[in-house]
């Protein structure tokens, strides 16, 4: 099980592959979600990738956290999340706020946007395993 120093390190990770030039696999992604959702503009999606980018880092996400006093001793909940999607990654707030307070995620995806989450799970996993199993 990740503690919170490892959860911020893995999200500060992701916000570096966000500000980092889009791959490919990327580009192929934003370009799937907008054929999906026609509301998912590339525009648009850059736009919310590097928002994600410039507040993914680790002393964001220290300040964001410092007041709340998370321990890594609690029992883990299965929170569910229900996805809108009608804004390219609205939901991926919640979904941070689940993980990095060391719940499970319980995921049902929204009908409009099935490409974008999926794929930056998958970067977050390849950055760090563990949170694999604390998504579903």
């Amino acid at each position: 099980m990740m503690n919170l120093e490892e959860r911020i390190k893995a999200f500060s990770q992701l916000g570096h592959f966000f500000s980092d030039e889009i791959t490919d696999d990327f580009a192929e992604k934003l370009k799937d979600a907008e054929i999906k959702n026609p509301w998912f503009t590339e525009e648009n999606t850059k736009a919310a990738i590097g928002a994600w980018a410039k507040l993914l880092t680790s002393e964001n996400l220290n300040a964001w956290l410092s007041p709340y006093h998370l321990t890594d001793s609690l029992k883990p909940k299965n929170v569910l999340i229900i996805m809108a999607g009608n804004i390219p990654l609205v939901g991926f707030h919640d979904f941070l706020s689940v993980l990095i307070s060391g719940n499970r995620a319980v995921i049902k995806l929204s009908s409009e946007d099935k490409t974008l989450l999926p794929f930056i799970i998958d970067k977050l996993i390849d950055i760090a395993p563990e949170p694999e199993d604390k998504i579903a």
